[in-house]
C-alpha cells in the first residue's frame, strides 16, 4: 500500500473519528444532565440532598452549559466534513466505487457486510475500494494533503 492510499484511508476514516467524538460528548452531557437532576428529584423518599452546595451545583450547570457548547460545535464541524466528504465521493466516476466507499467510509460497514449487501465476492468489493481510493485520491489529492498535514 502508497504513503497516498493511507492517507486516503485516514482522511476518509476522519468521518467516523467525528462520530465517535460526538457519541462521546453527548454521553458527557447525558452524565452532566443527570448529575444535576439527580440532586433533590423524586424518588428521595421526600429528602432534599443537602451535600451539594450551591456554588457545587452552579458549577455543574456551568460545566453542562459548557458541554451543550461542545457538543453543538462538534456536530456541526462533524455534519460539514461528512457533508463535504459525501459530496466528495459522489465525485467519482465510477458508481459502484462511490457505493462501497460511501457505505465503508460514510455508514461504517465492514467490506465484508458490503459484499453480502451487493451480491459481490469479497476480493471483488476490497478491489473496487482499492479503485475509488486511487481516484479519490487524484480527485482530492489537494484537499487530502492539506487536512492531514493538520492531523499528523
Amino acid at each position: 500500500m502508497t504513503f497516498w492510499e493511507i492517507q486516503t484511508r485516514k482522511y476518509l476514516s476522519l468521518v467516523e473519528k467525528q462520530d465517535e467524538i460526538v457519541k462521546h460528548l453527548q454521553l458527557e452531557k447525558k452524565q452532566a444532565e443527570e448529575l444535576i437532576y439527580s440532586v433533590g428529584s423524586p424518588g428521595t423518599e421526600g429528602k432534599v440532598q443537602t451535600s451539594a452546595s450551591a456554588d457545587q451545583t452552579l458549577k455543574q450547570i456551568i460545566d453542562l452549559e459548557k458541554k451543550r457548547e461542545e457538543l453543538a460545535a462538534a456536530c456541526n464541524a462533524y455534519m460539514d466534513f461528512r457533508i463535504k466528504v459525501t459530496e466528495q465521493i459522489h465525485q467519482l466516476p465510477n458508481e459502484t466505487q462511490r457505493r462501497v466507499l460511501y457505505e465503508h467510509y460514510m455508514k461504517f460497514e465492514s467490506l465484508h457486510e458490503i459484499a453480502k449487501k451487493l451480491h459481490f465476492d469479497y476480493s471483488y468489493v476490497a478491489s473496487l475500494r482499492r479503485k475509488g481510493i486511487t481516484e479519490f485520491f487524484r480527485l482530492h489529492k489537494k484537499t487530502i494533503e492539506t487536512i492531514m498535514k493538520d492531523h499528523k
